[in-house]
């Protein structure tokens, strides 16, 4: 009975850690923590890929992202989709994305998202981009985004 009880409270409290690093940030940059971090993989001949995370500030001060680069790719641009009169426009940011003061952005299809525009290869699943980015008030820091498969709607693992 002591070793299943052991072997119980043994698993709970793997699995409370388990359970914790898996919401840890990605990343933080000043007061800004960067969580799933992915690249949507490219069909042949894609003139872009889109990025996507969760950003969220902890501080006591509004921030913004403002820009973001990569090597595999001539530019990034930071954009928004949003329906206007049933029809979904998509517009870049020119000024950045806002983040305000205690609040979580969500980076993801149909919504915020980079634009990673005219990519110097085909991003596969599996591979990893690196993309620099730029907060007005946290700074710059290079985040690893993961290539997920194409239908991948959320970062998340692939359920196949």
């Amino acid at each position: 009975m002591n070793l299943t009880r052991s072997m119980l409270v043994f698993a709970l409290i793997a699995l409370a850690f388990l359970a914790a690093c898996s919401r840890a940030p990605q990343a933080t940059v000043g007061d800004i923590a960067i969580e799933r971090p992915w690249v949507r993989a490219m069909a042949p001949g894609a003139p872009a890929a889109g990025g996507f995370a969760a950003l969220t500030n902890t501080g006591d001060r509004p921030d913004r992202l403002v820009s973001a680069s990569t090597p595999d790719a001539q530019r990034v641009e930071i954009h928004e989709m949003r329906m206007d009169q049933d029809v979904m426009r998509m517009r870049q940011l020119a000024d950045g994305l806002p983040l305000p003061t205690g609040t979580r952005v969500e980076l993801k299809p149909g919504s915020y998202h980079l634009m990673l525009v005219s990519p110097k290869r085909r991003f596969m699943q599996g591979e990893r981009v690196t993309i620099e980015l730029r907060f007005e008030r946290a700074g710059k820091h290079q985040v690893v985004f993961p290539v997920k498969p194409m239908l991948n709607e959320d970062g998340g693992d692939d359920h196949h």
